[in-house]
């Protein structure tokens, strides 16, 4: 698509602006200029300690927020604009032992201090991992006012028998129905319905698209849910995959209320 407290004090302190040279090289570097430098902190921090954390962003609004991009007339012609981060060091199992609460609310606080003009963003944590949220952002206006995220909709889909990427496909047109922007998903590394395993089973590749209704049967998993968070839901049909999965949801503007949605992007730990 493209290419944004004592303890939490204390855990700053100790960390200065420079990843450890002695880190493998990745493409990474303690300075990241990008739309999302939080997207890109949480894909490392996955790398790194095998623990989930994701990541969602809110569709900006304020033209402060946002540039042309290169055909402006197009549904796509805003983007988020470049925002920039020194993250903090010591974001390894050498130098942190534990990746906590109190670890990822003092980076993504570092964050919101370096980009106060921006949108911000909160650290909170589940049964399921760390989660990387919405905190405030500017409303067309140029007003601060709550951020919210798709993933924050409350959805039902029915209970039915499919495959893991048609679950994950309803689930998005539940949120999608629920009125704030559409939502997509992808899972570009992985192949959603091979991940899942259902029963114990790899279906073939392009199983949903290529085999009949009774096909799918064995590759296919009785799923729903009625009256919860897309993000609740999201997680109730991942404990179901036999590989962990983590997920970014990352947002396009548009000048048109029409042309903005967002893409769930799913991936393996």
């Amino acid at each position: 698509m493209r290419r944004a407290l004592p303890q939490a004090a204390l855990i700053l302190t100790a960390l200065s602006p420079l990843w450890p040279q002695d880190q493998p090289s990745t493409r990474y570097s303690n300075v990241i200029d990008s739309p999302s430098p939080l997207h890109e902190v949480a894909q490392l921090l996955n790398q790194r300690y095998h623990k989930t954390v994701t990541y969602e962003e809110p569709i900006l609004v304020w033209r402060g927020d946002l540039v042309p991009g290169r055909f402006p007339e197009a549904s796509m012609g805003l983007w988020q604009k470049d925002r920039h981060f020194v993250v903090p060091t010591g974001l390894d199992p050498q130098h942190t032992a534990v990746l906590d609460l109190g670890v990822l609310r003092a980076v993504v606080e570092s964050y919101n201090s370096q980009n106060s003009d921006g949108p911000l963003y909160k650290a909170t944590e589940s049964q399921f991992g760390l989660h990387i949220l919405p905190l405030h952002m500017r409303d067309a206006n140029g007003e601060i006012v709550e951020a919210t995220s798709l993933l924050d909709a409350q959805v039902t889909v029915a209970s039915a028998l499919r495959m893991p990427s048609e679950q994950l496909q309803a689930l998005c047109d539940a949120v999608t129905a629920a009125g704030n922007g559409a939502l997509q998903f992808t899972y570009a590394r992985i192949r959603l319905d091979i991940a899942f395993a259902p029963n114990g089973l790899l279906p073939p590749r392009g199983a949903a698209q290529l085999l009949s209704a009774k096909e799918k049967e064995p590759f296919s998993i009785v799923w729903g849910v009625s009256g919860v968070t897309a993000r609740e839901a999201l997680v109730n049909l991942i404990r179901l995959s036999q590989t962990k999965l983590t997920w970014y949801l990352l947002c396009q503007p548009g000048a048109r209320p029409q042309d903005r949605f967002c893409v769930l992007n799913l991936d393996d730990m």
